[in-house]
């Protein structure tokens, strides 16, 4: 867990997670989501995905995608959620852990009814058609310059560079990492 922290202390704008409660004990995983919140309210973006988190970790999330099928089936605050389903319709039961309310919903009833009570919000975002790139360009319109490599090779910045190019820019960045990074060589000399 010190290996894993120390990377934190680099203060990263985003820290993505998959599962990091997995096979973890209730208490431990607490401490885990706790972390992730200082390390959250310290500035970071944290993402994670989770399954079935207890109602403790739940509550202490801020905002929250519900995901069924690839599908978005909520997406905003965690506060919101009982108030959503329930105006769909499927009214969190009292003393009931919401993350499990959710999963039961998601499970018992088909696709095709959930829509029909307003779930599955439709995506109004506004995106532009794809742009085909000009020759020299990259998909955003910014030009595509390669300066080393037209240098060494005599081409244009859009022509790929030779094999001879090739090899001797792996050549040189091979010459490189053994220069920084000794041990392997050493290591390869040591077993032979």
């Amino acid at each position: 867990m010190l290996t894993r922290v120390s990377v934190l202390l680099q203060q990263p704008s985003m820290v993505f997670l998959d599962e990091p409660t997995s096979g973890l004990d209730s208490f431990s995983a607490v401490q885990v989501c706790q972390v992730l919140k200082k390390v959250a309210h310290s500035g970071a973006s944290v993402l994670f995905t989770i399954h079935q988190p207890s109602s403790e970790i739940f509550s202490s999330f801020d905002r929250l995608i519900l995901l069924h099928k690839g599908r978005v089936l909520f997406q905003g605050a965690v506060s919101s959620v009982p108030s959503y389903f329930a105006a769909r319709g499927y009214g969190l039961p009292d003393h009931y852990n919401p993350a499990d309310w959710v999963v039961n919903v998601a499970q018992k009833y088909p696709i095709p009814v959930l829509e029909q009570a307003g779930f599955f919000p439709k995506d109004e975002r506004i995106i532009s058609d794809p742009t085909v790139p000009k020759k020299g360009q990259d998909f955003l319109g910014n030009p595509i310059v390669n300066r080393l490599a037209s240098m060494q090779s005599g081409t244009h910045a859009d022509e790929p560079p030779g094999l001879g190019v090739q090899v001797d820019m792996l050549f040189k960045r091979e010459l490189v990492y053994m220069y920084r990074f000794p041990l392997p060589l050493y290591t390869r000399f040591g077993l032979t």
